[in-house]
């Protein structure tokens, strides 16, 4: 490539991609809307434009092996999807690539998805979203402290 040609040509040669389901719900997987597939899409699109400065999106099909459900085990499952994949320089994604991951996590419970696809390089990681962490209620709290009042008297007693 000549010089002149170089400097006008911008590499980047981190793709990435986030499959976008159209699907929800973990055991009844229910198809969702139009409307609500756009808006997921959407929100994509603009999470990965915004840190790498744009997208590229294909409408696919997808599937799986049944494994969870005795009933359906063995069943193959087939749903519609979107791609949706951006390049990044290597800078950017290492900047944002724990971000990018915390969000398809977060995607993937408010989508009650019990993972969602990310190709990063022509690799497929599987992210599941994280786990409810427990409240602790006001009730709980009380029975707590209440325990731990108990347990240090007795530390106190046996000294």
């Amino acid at each position: 490539m000549t010089k002149e040609a170089r400097s006008r040509t911008f590499h980047l040669p981190v793709e990435q991609a986030v499959i976008v389901p159209s699907t929800s719900g973990v055991k009844t997987q229910r198809k969702i809307s139009k409307s609500e597939m756009s808006e997921r899409v959407r929100n994509v699109r603009r999470y990965l434009s915004d840190r790498f400065g744009g997208y590229t999106s294909v409408k696919a099909v997808g599937g799986w092996v049944q494994r969870k459900d005795k009933k359906d085990h063995g069943r193959l499952i087939k749903e519609k999807a979107v791609k949706v994949t951006a390049f990044a320089e290597k800078k950017d994604f290492n900047k944002h690539r724990p971000k990018v991951i915390k969000k398809i996590g977060s995607w993937g419970k408010k989508w009650k998805q019990e993972s969602v696809s990310y190709e990063h390089e022509g690799d497929l990681y599987i992210i599941s979203p994280p786990k409810n962490k427990r409240k602790i209620t006001p009730i709980h709290r009380k029975k707590l402290l209440k325990n731990l009042v108990k347990a240090r008297r007795q530390i106190k007693k046996r000294r």
